[in-house]
């Protein structure tokens, strides 16, 4: 039940982020295996090799996601 609450959540951000890595948009809007994650968004920009393991500290394995949440952005309003 929580997971679900969480997918329709996302689904905002989900849309945002396939659409910024040039997938289809309406791709795993109902199913979280086809959605792209922030790393995927990153891959896709070129920020990221596919076999690199991420960003000095961390950064950037999220930060893909962060920018890419429209719900996260209203929330400072």
């Amino acid at each position: 039940m929580i997971d679900d609450i969480v997918s329709i959540l996302d689904a905002p951000g989900a849309f945002l982020r396939n659409s910024l890595a040039g997938r289809n948009p309406l791709q795993g809007i109902t199913t979280d295996e086809d959605r792209t994650s922030g790393r995927d968004l990153l891959e896709a920009w070129g920020l990221l090799d596919p076999n690199e393991e991420g960003l000095p500290l961390g950064l950037g394995l999220g930060a893909g996601a962060l920018a890419a949440d429209p719900l996260g952005m209203g929330e400072g309003v």
